[in-house]
């Protein structure tokens, strides 16, 4: 039998919305937007994860490597443009919904504080998001192409039709930047941590966002909040374990009509 979960359904309309103060209601409409990026890029990386661990072919794990560090890039770059939402919102945050939340969420907003505003340097994550997250920057390629080694193998792998082809170097290039910047002594080093700061501080997120919009809904929406329970569906889920999402897969078929 395959697993399932409840959903239960918040219902309201706009009009409900406008009640609530422009400023609390336009970090609610964004900050659940970047909850909803969260959840899938994180999502997704640990799918392609999963499936570069079980992968026997070196090829196979070269080419899920490449794509879960694009999500991981990807989710670097959400994580640190939430960050800036919450730092433009914090006044409003910190005073009025900090204080109402769980201690577990106070704590979760309290860690995405010590992490993103360091001391004398920039974050891991937002490192990142400058420099490889969505930018193609020549001097990163270059640095990263006169550190790497001089015996590392390269290559590339070409398929005729696109979806397919991997050009590995370039690849071995953005591991060697992330080296760089994280200033580890290996990739697998800088690749794990990315990893590990990114699942904690989705978490952090997901708190904080989840926490500001059960107080958003119970100041403005109170008739919804009180209705909840009584709306709920039941869905079928995937198994995490059953989840496939590799690099190289069979083409689609386009129609030419």
């Amino acid at each position: 039998m395959k697993p399932t979960i409840t959903l239960h359904t918040l219902k309201y309309a706009k009009a409900d919305l406008e009640n609530a103060p422009p400023a609390d209601r336009n970090f609610y409409l964004m900050a659940s937007g970047v909850a909803n990026d969260l959840q899938m890029l994180s999502k997704t990386l640990a799918v392609i994860l999963d499936n570069e661990v079980g992968a026997e072919q070196a090829i196979v794990k070269q080419g899920n490597s490449a794509f879960s560090m694009l999500v991981l890039r990807m989710l670097a770059g959400r994580l640190h443009e939430g960050w800036n939402l919450l730092s433009k919102f914090s006044k409003l945050v910190k005073s009025k919904y900090v204080p109402a939340m769980t201690p577990e969420e106070q704590d979760a907003y309290g860690s995405l504080l010590k992490y993103f505003n360091p001391t004398g340097t920039s974050a891991y994550i937002s490192k990142i998001r400058d420099k490889i997250a969505f930018h193609s920057l020549l001097e990163d390629v270059e640095s990263a192409f006169e550190t790497l080694d001089p015996t590392v193998e390269l290559g590339d792998y070409l398929h005729a039709q696109i979806g397919n082809s991997l050009y590995y170097t370039t690849e071995i290039l953005q591991f060697e930047t992330l080296k760089n910047i994280c200033g580890s002594k290996t990739h697998a080093e800088a690749l794990h941590q990315l990893i590990y700061d990114t699942q904690l501080q989705t978490s952090h997120f997901n708190d904080v966002i989840y926490g500001f919009s059960l107080i958003f809904f119970k100041l403005y929406i109170p008739m919804a909040i009180e209705n909840l329970r009584n709306d709920s569906d039941t869905i079928v889920v995937g198994r995490f374990e059953d989840l496939q999402l590799c690099y190289f897969t069979e083409l689609p078929q386009h129609s030419t009509d």
